[in-house]
């Protein structure tokens, strides 16, 4: 009967100590799982914020590019129009000499 009584008090002891395990265990889970959650929300943050910055640069090198398609388009237009212009007496400006034509047309 003593036999009996130690060994129901170490099964029940036994148990005691398995339940307090799995709760350590379980603990453990939910602790790495809200860790995890965190770096994974900081790690989502970041990214967003590197998303946008290169967003945000690729709008800017947009916008430079069409800039630089617009001031070629004038130098063009201005190349083209100084090209189909004869040629004026006296200097001319970068525009295509109009000073030049309209002085000669009033005289």
């Amino acid at each position: 009967a003593a036999m009996r009584g130690v060994i129901g008090e170490l099964e029940a002891e036994a148990e005691l100590l398995a339940a307090r395990a799995a709760a350590a265990v379980e603990e453990a889970a939910v602790d790495a799982t809200v860790h995890l959650r965190r770096q994974l929300a900081e790690a989502g943050a970041t990214v967003e914020a590197r998303r946008k910055k290169a967003l945000a640069m690729i709008l800017e090198r947009e916008q430079e590019v069409q800039r630089l398609h617009a001031q070629l388009r004038a130098v063009r237009r201005d190349a083209g129009a100084e090209a189909a212009d004869p040629p004026s007496p006296g200097p001319s400006s970068a525009r295509g000499g109009g000073e030049g034509r309209r002085a000669s047309y009033d005289g």
